[in-house]
């Protein structure tokens, strides 16, 4: 039987493996991206991806389309994760404070039927008044 030979003309692909922090980097961006809607995974995975942006830049003098992308989808889900974090604790803050506190009891009527001081009162018990429970 005669050997078969195959004379391809293209070298057979072979990973890259400096883009390889490019394309975690990207990654892990779109990840963040769509994981705005948890609260606190784009903050963490946007600076990581921040990170392997920085990585795969610094092991090759030219910037790969998919570092690029890591940038920008990580930069912008940094940002606006930031932006979610501050925006909550600041108007959990100003709720808390004693001259909203009839915003905040209006709010919980509307959502739970109580007010804010009787919905914690319903969860902790009579902690809240020094007992021991």
């Amino acid at each position: 039987m005669d050997e078969i030979n195959y004379n391809y003309p293209f070298p057979a692909y072979e990973p890259d493996s400096k883009k390889k922090f490019a394309r975690a980097s990207m990654i892990v961006g779109l990840c963040a991206l769509l994981s705005l809607f948890t609260f606190v995974l784009p903050v963490p995975l946007g600076a990581l991806g921040l990170i392997f942006y920085c990585l795969s830049v610094r092991q090759k003098e030219k910037k790969d389309t998919a570092a690029k992308a890591g940038l920008i989808t990580s930069s912008i889900a940094l940002t606006i994760g930031l932006c979610f974090t501050v925006f909550t604790i600041f108007y959990a803050c100003w709720l808390l404070r004693p001259e909203n506190r009839g915003i905040l009891d209006q709010q919980f009527n509307q959502v739970y039927g109580v007010t804010f001081d009787e919905y914690v009162e319903s969860i902790y018990g009579e902690i809240l008044q020094g007992g021991t429970n």
